[in-house]
């Protein structure tokens, strides 16, 4: 199995979800292989334009998928062309029904990417009971999607160097959109001339308020041991409103020992143990992509969420702080981890 690794914010936030939550005690093997898929193709090909410029300006990616999602759309295509041209990982999905559903997941996750569907996951989380169950398609589905997206949206919660640089480029890339829609001749949205960092700061701010905030905050009901990063979005958020008020901006140094709670660090740099699949060793704690690609074929296409066992799962740890009162949480926590403290059976 080869994979060209990317060094792109989503990859890196899916894999710290899935390694330091219970969620992989709810997907199979072969949804996580998906989902890791979805992770490192979903901007494939991105050209750093948004979708409402694409509609406005009736390009051909805008013509080819009639408006709707359309950079999402052409991510997916692209990523099934790489696939068949390149070794095909969906392939070890080897009966026909088994590879539809990994298509059909894989097209619904990327799908979830864009923007304009993100208050209406958040409402189907919001309405979701405190569990997501292994043995019900829909449960996994969703969790795939959110999952997902939640690691698309996450540079707000990464240490703040990394987080005020990420959200540089992202201005930059508005600015330079914003600058290519004067000279055709169509609308400008006011947001995407904000060159004043005390503006977009202050954006920021907003995006963390209303978006991540609210979004985040709900998975990590589910799953506990995501609220580790939240005080990193949390510090992020006070540093973004200090850079929109007059004086001096906050250090972006990665030395600036305040810049990054411990939490977050341990949460983006991977330490600690992560829950593992069946059929992997105790002491073989591999990187997740590759344990994925090595496992027996049929462990890998029960994209129906069956053999799925994790041990050791680190919202164990977390849920603890949390035990002086029957949260949400808590019986989410429960749900999803179930049989025995420290392992799940699907």
């Amino acid at each position: 199995c080869q994979v060209i690794a990317v060094p792109a914010v989503c990859s890196c936030g899916l894999l710290q979800i899935l390694e330091h939550s219970s969620a992989r005690c709810v997907l199979s093997a072969g949804e996580e292989l998906v989902l890791m898929i979805a992770a490192i193709c979903h901007d494939v090909d991105h050209d750093g334009f948004t979708n409402s410029y694409h509609t406005s300006s009736h390009s051909q990616l805008a013509q080819r998928y009639n408006d709707k999602s359309v950079q999402e759309n052409h991510h997916c295509a692209l990523t099934f062309q790489l696939l068949r041209t390149n070794g095909n990982l969906l392939g070890r999905f080897s009966e026909r029904a088994e590879w539809q559903a990994a298509r059909r997941l894989l097209v619904d996750a990327i799908l979830s990417t864009d923007m304009h569907g993100h208050f209406a996951l958040t409402q189907e989380l919001q309405k979701h009971g405190p569990v997501f169950s292994p043995d019900i398609e829909a449960d996994r589905a969703l969790l795939v999607r959110a999952i997902l997206h939640a690691a698309d949206i996450s540079n707000p919660l990464r240490p703040w160097p990394g987080a005020l640089a990420g959200a540089e480029r992202v201005h930059a890339e508005f600015q330079h959109q914003a600058a290519q829609e004067r000279q055709q001749e169509l609308p400008v949205a006011p947001h995407m001339e904000a060159s004043d960092p005390a503006v977009w700061a202050r954006m920021e701010v907003e995006f963390i308020d209303y978006v991540v905030g609210p979004y985040w905050g709900r998975l990590s009901q589910f799953f506990p041991a995501l609220q580790q990063p939240l005080q990193q979005m949390y510090d992020n958020r006070a540093k973004f409103m200090a850079m929109a008020q007059p004086g001096p901006p906050p250090s972006a140094s990665a030395d600036d020992s305040s810049s990054s709670s411990p939490s977050a660090l341990t949460f983006f740099t991977g330490s600690g143990r992560r829950p593992r699949s069946r059929g992997e060793p105790q002491h073989q704690q591999q990187g997740l992509l590759s344990s994925l690609c090595e496992q027996p074929a049929g462990v890998a296409s029960a994209v129906d969420g069956r053999g799925r066992r994790c041990e050791g799962s680190s919202d164990d740890a977390s849920s603890s702080d949390h035990a002086a009162g029957s949260s949400p949480a808590d019986d989410a926590t429960a749900g999803n981890c179930a049989e025995q403290p420290g392992k799940c059976t699907a």
